[in-house]
């Protein structure tokens, strides 16, 4: 979020709320640093009010500035962060198995893969939350492999995705 910069301001209080709850401080930023806030701690599909209060500090006390009552309201509409990927192996038969650790807030996951330097391919989307790996048998032996993994949230019907290790994981495939 963003606001316009106050002259006299020492700071802003930065406040947020859920439907129904009441304002709660989130933190200050120096007037000195910027007009922007970045709140870290949301969930994807949930809704949050959002008000900037300017205070300053004169003779050791703080004194508060007005605030916009109503707010301004967003809607979080992907996932933050990106899915740890713990490795890549290759099993006989043309298996190669990706794993990864489990993200938080999810419904599943996207696999992606691809070959040399090719582009990433959806492969598969996997609807369990607290799957943690996933087998690929459609390779072609003696091809090396890249996987990468990201998070989902169905959200308003569609996909929101998280991040992704772009480096990913690779393995070769085996006959």
């Amino acid at each position: 979020m963003s606001w316009n910069k106050v002259s006299t301001a020492t700071g802003y209080r930065v406040y947020r709320k859920e439907a129904g709850g009441s304002w709660k401080g989130l933190g200050n930023v120096t007037s000195n640093a910027t007009t922007i806030y970045t709140d870290q701690n949301v969930t994807a599909g949930k809704s949050y009010t959002y008000t900037v209060r300017a205070y300053k500090e004169y003779e050791g006390k703080s004194h508060q500035g007005d605030y916009d009552k109503t707010g301004k309201t967003a809607t979080v509409t992907s996932l933050h962060g990106t899915v740890k990927l713990l490795g890549a192996t290759a099993e006989a038969g043309r298996k190669i198995t990706v794993t990864w650790e489990k993200a938080g807030d999810c419904d599943g996951y996207v696999v992606y893969r691809k070959s040399g330097s090719g582009n990433w391919s959806r492969l598969i989307k996997v609807t369990d939350k607290n799957a943690n790996s996933y087998t690929d048998g459609s390779g072609t032996a003696g091809t090396t492999y890249t996987y990468t993994v990201r998070a989902y949230k169905t959200i308003n019907g569609k996909e929101a995705m998280g991040g992704f290790d772009s480096k990913g994981v690779s393995a070769e495939c085996k006959n």
